[in-house]
């Protein structure tokens, strides 16, 4: 009788060890609104009143499985998700690689459903960041190069729908003056911000000149510190996700308009506290999607020594109704 028991102990130990190794969804261990509703709010930004996440009407998308946290099958390398982005078909998220010698990659799902379609390499060492569609490119940050790829839409879609999950050919590179971390495209120009966690960061919108073949820079402005992501709304309001460190609030800032950004004495219409660790946003069908690197094993499992994050999500959150904030 013992020995049956052992077995069926043993036997149920193999197979969670094998549930987790295969990193499917089966197998959970963040309870994202649990994590929302018991975070710590400090309930304040630099004097300013913020409005504490778990107030707001989120939600979170379920079935988009991040990279780095455990949930794709048969991912073995570590990565830390950072730029997300939409297209008429698909969702697309780039997530760089903890280790140098492995391929960051530009994560493709279906735009409707979430469903993961695959992944697209990008080059080995480099930080991917932000991501922008502009109608016929797809353009991809390398924060540490100061430079932007841009991935021909076309080739991306054949790529997908060919299985081959490669554009190499398609990806061509465009200096810049700073290095971008985040990015967005509105009304036909690039915005690509530095991050700067102290002081007040730039952002430059460029146009990119079809006939040349070069981004050329029109404006620059002032944008707060530690921004991670940028948005604008179909109202025109400018949104920022701002964070740095994982056990520190992050802060979603509304602005009525970006002129006014840098303005002295300008305060954001709105701001909301959210856990540690936002990254990339975007406004789409009426609410905001905003994805966290908390949940990668970096910030987890404290893998770097460094501690592990507070409150971390896994999954993408949405916020509905946000132009009422």
């Amino acid at each position: 009788m013992k020995n049956k028991l052992f077995q069926v102990m043993a036997a149920a130990i193999l197979i969670l060890v094998a549930l987790l190794l295969m990193g499917g969804d089966r197998v959970r261990t963040i309870d994202n609104v649990a994590n929302v509703e018991n975070y710590n709010y400090k309930g304040n930004y630099d004097k300013e009143k913020a409005v504490p996440l778990k107030a707001c009407d989120y939600s979170f998308w379920e079935t988009v499985l991040l990279p780095g946290t455990g949930q794709l099958s048969g991912e073995i390398a570590d990565f830390c998700v950072q730029g997300l982005a939409f297209t008429p078909d698909y969702l697309l998220l780039t997530a760089y690689a903890l280790n140098a010698q492995e391929n960051g990659g530009l994560y493709v799902y279906d735009r409707k459903t979430g469903a993961f379609l695959g992944k697209i390499p990008m080059r080995r060492g480099s930080h991917l960041g932000g991501i922008a569609y502009g109608g016929k490119n797809v353009w991809v940050c390398h924060s540490g190069e100061r430079v932007l790829s841009r991935i021909s839409y076309k080739a991306l879609c054949g790529a997908v729908r060919q299985r081959t999950f490669s554009v190499e050919g398609f990806e061509e590179d465009y200096p810049l003056d700073d290095e971008p971390s985040c990015l967005t495209e509105e009304n036909g120009r690039l915005f690509a911000a530095t991050f700067r966690d102290k002081v007040e960061s730039r952002m430059t919108a460029y146009r990119y000149d079809e006939n040349r073949d070069r981004l050329v820079a029109e404006n620059v402005y002032q944008i707060p510190p530690k921004v991670q992501g940028v948005a604008f709304d179909a109202a025109g309001n400018v949104w920022f996700s701002t964070s740095y460190g994982r056990k520190n609030s992050s802060f979603l800032l509304k602005y009525k308009a970006l002129a006014a950004v840098g303005e002295e004495g300008v305060q954001p219409e709105a701001v909301v506290e959210l856990p540690p660790c936002s990254e990339e946003l975007a406004a789409q069908n009426g609410k905001l999607y905003i994805v966290f690197e908390s949940a990668c094993r970096k910030y987890k499992e404290g893998t770097d020594g460094r501690g592990k994050s507070r409150s971390p999500l896994d999954k993408i959150l949405l916020l509905e109704k946000f132009s009422e904030i």
